[in-house]
Parts: C-alpha cells; sequence; structure tokens
C-alpha cells in the first residue's frame, strides 16, 4: 500500500514528459492542401455567380502570350533584389502596362460593374512578388467587415507565368468571404487554426501564365512560402465601390495619384493614355512606403525624361496610346 503513492506520481511524471493528455500543436499538414479546379472558359455572368457563391473564379488566359511575357519581362526588370522576400510593388500605368490593362478592362468590365458596381474606382494596381526564401504570410483577409458602411471591393490575381507550388502561391479558403465566416474563423485576427478544427485546408493559386483568379476582397488568404529561385509575380488589381469608406487593413498598393481618379466609367481614357505618377519623380530607383510594400520606377530610371524615351524607342508602334 506504501507503494501506490508512488506509483501514482510516477504515471503523473510520465505523462507530462510524454503530453498525455495535452492537446497538441498540430502542424498544417500540407498534403491536405487543395489545388485550384480545372480553369474553364466562363461567361462574365458565370464568373459573379461564382464569386459570390464561392468568393472565387478561376478565368482561362485572356491575353496575348506575348502580352503576358512583356508584362513578365517588364516588371521582372525592376523588382528589387536581395532587399525583402516577400513585398507588393506599385505600378504606373506607362507604356508596357497599358495594353496589358486595356485588355483586361475589356474582359472584366462587366464583371467589375455587377459585384461592386458602375461608379467604382481603381484601388490597387500592383505586382505581388515572392523571392526565394520568402516565408509563409499570417492568415489574413483584405477587408474588414467590423467597419460599418465601407464599400464593396473586388481583385484579381493574374499569372504572369505557369506558378508552380515550390513558388509560394497564395493560399486561399475557399467560401471563406462571408460574414458567419469570419465572425468564426477571424474574432479578432483570422485564426488558422479555428480553420483547422474545422478541416478546411487551402487552395493553391497555382496558375497558368495569364490566367486570373477572381476574387471577393473579404476572402481568408496567405502568401506561400518560397524555395524556389525564379520570382514568382502576379499582378493585382482591386475596384471598390464609390463612394465609400476604404475596407481596413493594409493601405491599399497603388500611387496616391491614382486614388479616386482612374474610374471604371472612364477606363478607355486611361487605359489608353501615359498615366506617370507625380509621385515618381520624387523618388529614387526604389523608396520604401510601408511595411513590406515598395515604390516601382520602371527598369530602375530616376529620370523620367530617360523613361519616357526608353518607352518611345522599345514601342514605336502600339495601337491605341496617345503621344506625350
Amino acid at each position: 500500500m506504501n507503494m501506490l503513492p508512488k506509483i501514482i506520481v510516477g504515471l503523473m511524471l510520465f505523462c507530462a514528459a510524454e503530453g498525455v493528455g495535452k492537446k497538441q500543436k498540430e502542424e498544417f499538414d500540407e498534403s491536405k492542401y487543395l489545388h485550384l479546379p480545372p480553369v474553364a472558359k466562363l461567361s462574365n455572368d458565370e464568373v459573379v455567380d461564382k464569386v459570390r457563391r464561392d468568393g472565387m473564379a478561376r478565368v482561362e488566359n485572356i491575353f496575348d502570350d506575348k502580352l503576358v511575357k512583356d508584362m513578365y519581362k517588364f516588371c521582372d526588370s525592376g523588382v528589387p533584389i536581395d532587399r525583402l522576400t516577400h513585398h507588393n510593388v506599385q505600378v504606373p500605368l506607362i507604356r508596357h502596362v497599358l495594353p496589358f490593362m486595356n485588355t483586361f478592362m475589356k474582359k472584366f468590365h462587366s464583371v467589375i460593374t455587377d459585384t461592386v458596381g458602375p461608379d467604382s474606382q481603381l484601388f490597387e494596381l500592383a505586382i505581388l512578388v515572392n523571392q526565394q526564401g520568402a516565408t509563409r504570410q499570417r492568415t489574413h483577409a483584405d477587408f474588414d467587415y467590423e467597419i460599418k458602411d465601407s464599400s464593396k471591393m473586388i481583385s484579381f490575381l493574374i499569372a504572369l507565368q505557369d506558378v508552380t507550388i515550390d513558388m509560394g502561391p497564395t493560399e486561399i479558403w475557399n467560401g471563406t468571404h462571408t460574414h458567419e465566416a469570419h465572425k468564426k474563423y477571424c474574432p479578432k485576427t483570422c485564426e488558422e487554426s479555428l480553420l483547422r478544427d474545422d478541416n478546411l485546408y487551402p487552395m493553391y493559386a497555382n496558375l497558368n501564365a495569364g490566367e486570373t483568379l477572381v476574387l471577393d476582397s473579404k476572402i481568408i488568404h496567405r502568401g506561400g512560402p518560397s524555395t524556389n529561385p525564379t520570382k514568382r509575380i502576379y499582378v493585382w488589381i482591386s475596384f471598390i465601390a464609390s463612394p465609400g469608406k476604404p475596407p481596413g487593413g493594409s493601405p491599399p498598393t497603388i500611387f496616391p495619384d491614382y486614388l479616386e481618379r482612374l474610374k471604371l466609367s472612364n477606363y478607355h481614357e486611361w487605359t489608353t493614355t501615359l498615366q506617370v505618377p507625380e509621385s515618381i519623380l520624387e523618388m529614387e530607383e526604389y523608396a520604401e512606403v510601408s511595411g513590406d510594400t515598395w515604390s516601382f520606377t520602371p527598369d530602375g530610371y530616376p529620370e523620367l525624361e530617360d523613361l519616357y524615351e526608353r518607352h518611345r524607342l522599345e514601342n514605336p508602334d502600339i495601337e491605341g496610346i496617345d503621344e506625350m
């Protein structure tokens, strides 16, 4: 009988050491990740329906292959190296960008109209870059439901190359764009553990070059980790209903000169005419704006006149773009 207390104490120490009876921290099992549904040719009405139901829709390549390659080369030439492994870069509306944006707007004009309204305006124009060594971002949503009277917003993620898993594609939780999902999974901040408790795993946005992922901006997502030496570059475009309050979260990645000026209703003008932001004159090659956001001067040209001249020489025959 005298040995019983010692046996009980010994068992308690053993259980504590082995973690028996404790809830162990579960690693996020990437084998349970989902892949996007196969790309399909969708009408704009079908895109809108999918975004409303699932918070996302995958759209086939609408761009000419050369346009995508040229856009990638242009963006890649200006991405800062050896600074941040994951960062967002503001994009100016100049010659390499205008034909790409014009094609985009012709396709998605009605999608933007039906989801956020005919009076909406450009709210973000950027590239999202992952470089080798980038770690997984925190789980988050770009839209804060707690801000009253905040405007509707829709976002577009466009791949400029075939995105492989080791490049760290964006990871997206399908169907988490609802108020109910935010109340459950984002009580203060979005919690990965709460999603995991419901056996919810994200989809990889491993798009092919030129494909677009149309997103309700309230959907829960994060950037993935990269082990690939090739930079992963997405174009990121958002439109917000006007007038209204921004949805909260991080500041929009866009040149401030563009805010409240580039409307959906006059996209024919600003996608065919040079829109070099005045703020670019005050920047060196790159300037830190906030957090992981970097200002963008194409090809690292500090002199605006040199930048204009270079684009004139390289693009003498671009149709539909006004001369200075």
